[in-house]
């Protein structure tokens, strides 16, 4: 799915601009990932993302980035064994 295509860049570069200062561009990240996960029911990524695009930002932006990857990542195993073909008898 294009969600799943496109959150690793939007992810890594979230993760640049930590390292850069740049606060307004994570939140803005977020807002994207969010609406997307939204719609593919992807409701811990929207969680997560909601709390990186809120003003009372997580303490540790890192580990929520990291919390993000791992949460897409668990999502996308998800979708892979959720509609996988039935096994052959």
């Amino acid at each position: 799915t294009l969600f799943l295509q496109e959150a690793p860049a939007r992810i890594a570069s979230a993760r640049a601009a930590l390292a850069g200062g740049d606060i307004e561009a994570i939140r803005g990240m977020a807002h994207l990932l969010k609406s997307s996960a939204g719609q593919m029911g992807a409701l811990r990524v929207q969680i997560i993302c909601e709390r990186l695009e809120s003003p009372d930002l997580p303490p540790d932006l890192a580990r929520a980035l990291s919390d993000l990857d791992d949460e897409v990542a668990r999502y996308s195993g998800w979708l892979d064994t959720a509609f996988l073909p039935p096994a052959s008898p």
